[in-house]
């Protein structure tokens, strides 16, 4: 006979009479009279006498009930009448036996209080659970927890019904003993299933002898509708166990990188130590006299490995350790704040800031304070180059592969060679000497670097003597605003 193709999921506080039904016969028997009875009771019924079929058809189908057992031609109809309705005593029952479920440390915690609540509301302690698999349907075995007052053989049971192999060794209270009679196993299961955004969770149930009252459809409805509750629980449950367990292995992953990064830049330290001291060694001559034109070649050897070891000893270790607030968010915003600051503080100078920006978006991914106190350092480092009659004038760029350019350009002066390939290293050595009046003092802009390398960009500074100083620093692209965003 065709099961229903109803949806899977019901309104909890709706008690639908039970009308889709999976039979599940373990052993061979002849269920026509039994099939022809549960009909005329207007049953959506469907036998399955293969067992390792049931997961298939549980994880395919939607099932009010599923009933499993050696000899289930000894089942009688009446057990579901369709008039049956939760009374009011009932269904408080059922919501105080829900309680304890949402405090739940976990998916196992969560089915064991499963268990505990449909005991109470089923008022049997033959209750068990199981998970079934997300995409398969079918029943993980380990994970089975039973009421104490279930038989130790109850995985034997369930492997009877549904064709896999279990032992009661990890199964929650259950004692392992083996002492149990044969005739345990002879034993009806009514399992109904626990699903959730149409897959199947868990399998929810009660053993019952045959030979004894089969449970009443009222407690039945009762246990689907605790099913039912439970579903959306269990799912989010176990969303958020998979989340944590990736959220570990990601911070397995930065630690892994961390303590890698460490070495490397040990491991760098040393070899650009090694290199700095020989080439100055070779400078000043203690390895033999050199021409003017190798000693213009190392000293410019030894300035770049100047620049690799301040950069490995100071700009890496930041920039590992820094934690970014990420957002997608336009360059126009953190702009206009900082021209707002930059103007209080030249309010009484006559320099001048001038925009030669566009109006579309320059949309950047980034941590939007860390990106704003970059632009405060430079516009005020391009201020101070300007002088008090200068100008500063600021262009945002769009490269061919969508990064973002932003460039400063302070009339004036400029400033001496020598501080600017200086300027962004992480000593104080700008600020040592004898000033000249006739040139712009800029302190050291290494926390801009760092800042500008943290997100992904490049940062410069070029100045010639009596062109001005131009800043320039480039960041990656966002992606692509969606219709939501927008």
């Amino acid at each position: 006979m065709a099961c229903s193709t109803a949806t899977r999921e019901e309104a909890p506080d709706k008690a639908r009479p039970i009308n889709r039904i999976l039979l599940v016969e373990t052993s061979a028997a002849d269920l026509s009279s039994l099939c022809q009875r549960l009909a005329s009771q207007r049953l959506h019924v469907e036998v399955e006498e293969n067992s390792k079929n049931t997961c298939r058809l549980l994880s395919e189908a939607s099932y009010d009930l599923v009933v499993a057992g050696p000899r289930l031609d000894q089942l009688s109809p009446a057990f579901l009448d369709a008039s049956t309705d939760c009374q009011q005593s009932e269904m408080q029952m059922l919501f105080s036996a829900i309680g304890p479920l949402h405090e739940a440390r976990n998916s196992r915690d969560f089915l064991a209080r499963l268990v505990s609540a449909a005991a109470l509301v089923m008022d049997s302690p033959q209750i068990f659970a199981l998970f079934c698999d997300w995409a398969t349907g079918e029943p993980d075995f380990a994970s089975l927890s039973a009421h104490p007052a279930c038989p130790a053989n109850l995985p034997d049971s369930l492997r009877a019904c549904l064709g896999r192999v279990a032992g009661s060794e990890n199964v929650a209270g259950i004692a392992g003993d083996g002492g149990h009679r044969a005739s345990e196993m002879d034993r009806h299961l009514w399992m109904v299933p626990v699903t959730h955004d149409s897959h199947l969770q868990a399998l929810l149930g009660v053993l019952s002898r045959p030979q004894a009252e089969s449970p009443a459809a009222a407690r039945l409805q009762m246990l689907r509708l605790l099913a039912g509750i439970a579903g959306p629980f269990l799912g989010v449950l176990c969303g958020m166990q998979t989340l944590r367990r990736k959220s570990e292995d990601l911070e397995a992953v930065v630690q892994i990188k961390s303590h890698f990064l460490s070495n490397l830049c040990h491991e760098f330290r040393s070899r650009l130590g090694a290199v700095q001291g020989y080439s100055r060694r070779v400078i000043d001559g203690r390895a033999g006299v050199i021409s003017d034109l190798q000693q213009d070649h190392l000293t410019v050897v030894l300035r770049n490995t100047n620049k690799l070891l301040d950069l490995v000893s100071h700009s890496v270790p930041f920039v590992a350790e820094q934690e970014l607030r990420v957002g997608s968010f336009d360059l126009h915003v953190i702009w206009h704040g900082a021209v707002k600051r930059a103007r209080r503080r030249i309010s009484e100078k006559s320099s001048r800031i001038e925009e030669q920006i566009s109006a579309e978006p320059f949309r950047v991914i980034g941590d939007k304070d860390k990106l704003a106190a970059v632009l405060d350092m430079l516009l005020a480092s391009a201020l101070q180059c300007a002088g008090n009659d200068g100008e500063v004038t600021a262009q945002f760029l769009r490269g061919a592969n969508g990064d973002v350019t932003v460039r400063l350009f302070a009339t004036g002066e400029g400033l001496p060679p020598e501080l600017v390939d200086r300027l962004f290293e992480h000593h104080d050595a700008l600020a040592s000497g004898t000033p000249d009046p006739g040139r712009p003092r800029v302190a050291g802009l290494s926390l801009v670097h760092d800042l500008i390398w943290l997100h992904g960009g490049r940062i410069s500074a070029t100045s010639n003597p009596g062109e001005g100083t131009v800043f320039t620093f480039t960041l990656p692209p966002a992606p692509p605003v969606t219709e939501a965003e927008a």
